[in-house]
């Protein structure tokens, strides 16, 4: 099944319901909802920024910023390619080239906030539990969040990684406990969050504070790690070197090697583990640059070392159309 049309390459894709939301080249997010009468059905219902949120704000000199020397845009506007997605909360995330992380409501379509996240180009997000995560080629990943009953996310911290490396991705563990970032140098950086409860004078109610710490800084590839995904105990990351690593998370947020999966012919851009178990173990499902995308079976991690050899086999190739 293919949907869609030629307006800039596919940077991103959400599916939020019986939408699917795609980031292009051409720094415009698109909505395509399933047709009631197939579920093989696509049709493109929107474009954001919609018009109608064109109409409310190009009047106001106040609306538009500077993106460049004499050039501005709507604040609603990404100006460069947006290079990644994040769903959480009935909000959409959108991260871009243009170094802004730009929030937009689900119920009526509408931007709703722009911050201007990063020095560099923003290359992986994810949400999770009130706290969004960016990774940037600026060398950092950034957490944001809501205080108290404010509409508008503040930094909550900065997760630093290796001077003048930039950080393609970003996962979060499912208990939140641990950040993972992988580089253009080839590592894997891993920060343990801790939360405090602290109050302010006579406020009841408590604040939660979060900080993180720098626990695994693991050469996991040979060349740049480009994507990530987590499965359980087991991380999964692809690179620039055609491979994919399996880890395996140990104790205080140590990487083990697991095993490496060779088969693409071209960088592993993209990384996504099947929700559930088959076999004893999991399905993941990747993309290259080759054009191709493979699914792989990944076996759990055995007792002793010597019985994961080979534990990752390749299912099947599956062709493409782009």
């Amino acid at each position: 099944m293919k949907f869609g049309q030629g307006d800039g390459s596919v940077k991103a894709v959400v599916a939020v319901g019986n939408k699917v939301f795609t980031a292009h080249q051409d720094s415009k997010i698109r909505v395509w909802k399933v047709s009631r009468r197939s579920e093989n059905v696509f049709r493109l219902v929107d474009t954001l920024p919609t018009t109608k949120d064109y109409l409310g704000k190009f009047m106001k000199q106040s609306n538009y910023v500077q993106t460049r020397r004499h050039h501005k845009r709507l604040w609603i506007e990404h100006a460069d390619s947006i290079s990644c997605l994040a769903f959480h909360n009935e909000l959409i995330y959108s991260g871009s080239w243009d170094k802004t992380l730009k929030v937009w409501r689900i119920s009526d379509l509408k931007c709703v906030e722009s911050i201007k996240a990063h020095d560099d180009a923003i290359n992986g997000l994810v949400a999770s539990k009130g706290i969004v995560y960016s990774a940037s080629a600026d060398g950092k990943i950034k957490a944001w969040g809501k205080e108290g009953k404010k509409s508008t996310h503040c930094l909550k911290g900065i997760l630093q990684g290796h001077n003048d490396v930039s950080l393609n991705s970003v996962i979060v563990s499912e208990d939140e406990r641990w950040v993972y970032g992988g580089g253009s140098d080839g590592f894997v950086m891993g920060w343990e969050a801790s939360s405090n409860s602290t109050s302010n004078g006579d406020d009841v109610q408590n604040q939660l504070e979060v900080s993180w710490k720098l626990v695994c800084e693991t050469k996991a590839h040979r060349m740049a790690v480009l994507s990530m995904c987590l499965m359980g105990e087991m991380l999964c990351s692809g690179s620039a070197d055609k491979s994919i690593g399996i880890w395996k998370m140990e104790a205080f947020g140590k990487l083990c090697k697991f095993g490496v999966i060779s088969g693409h012919e071209g960088p592993v851009k993209c990384l996504q583990a099947a929700t559930y178990n088959v076999g004893g173990g999991f399905m993941l499902y990747s993309g290259g640059l080759d054009k191709s995308l493979r699914v792989w079976w990944v076996a759990k991690p055995s007792k002793t070392r010597e019985e994961d050899t080979n534990s990752a086999k390749s299912s099947e190739e599956f062709p493409i159309v782009l």
